[in-house]
């Protein structure tokens, strides 16, 4: 792997709105301690986080988390995953938006294997948790994450 890429976002979370990736918007995007980056910025950032874990956050009609986890696709000639790399992407787009957007991928360019790959994620149950006692919380749509979502942070697309 060359340096350069080995040191992009070293340690950096990058929490984005997919809307703003695909260029529908112009939403600022967040880098996790350091502040908000405009939306060119961002999209320029991810360019470089092919690398990175990808996770996706997916929010209901009022802006809570729904669903959320890792995706392992990436737009067309990003680079893939690395676990040398310890950066974070988080992808937000709320269920409303994700549902348009796969509806017609042709329109995507190469985030379409992105998006095809977020709805994919919903329709499979999550594994219970070991030693556990299956519960109605436990069936929640929201397998991860959600201890540590706070009601109402991050932008929901």
């Amino acid at each position: 792997m060359p340096v350069g890429l080995a040191s992009v976002g070293m340690g950096m979370e990058l929490r984005v709105r997919l809307s703003t990736l695909l260029g529908r918007d112009q939403y600022p995007a967040e880098l996790a301690g350091w502040g908000y980056l405009h939306a060119e910025l961002a999209r320029d950032l991810v360019g470089t986080l092919g690398q990175a874990q990808w996770r996706f956050a997916i929010t209901d009609a009022h802006g809570q988390l729904a669903h959320c986890g890792i995706t392992r696709a990436r737009p067309t000639g990003t680079p893939t995953r690395s676990a040398a790399c310890r950066a974070i992407v988080e992808l937000q787009v709320s269920a409303v938006a994700l549902r348009a957007l796969a509806a017609d991928l042709t329109t995507l360019g190469g985030w379409a294997d992105v998006v095809a790959d977020l709805p994919a994620t919903l329709t499979t149950t999550p594994p219970a948790r070991v030693g556990t006692t299956p519960t109605p919380a436990a069936a929640s749509p929201v397998p991860c994450c959600a201890a540590t979502w706070k009601s109402g942070t991050g932008p929901a697309s």
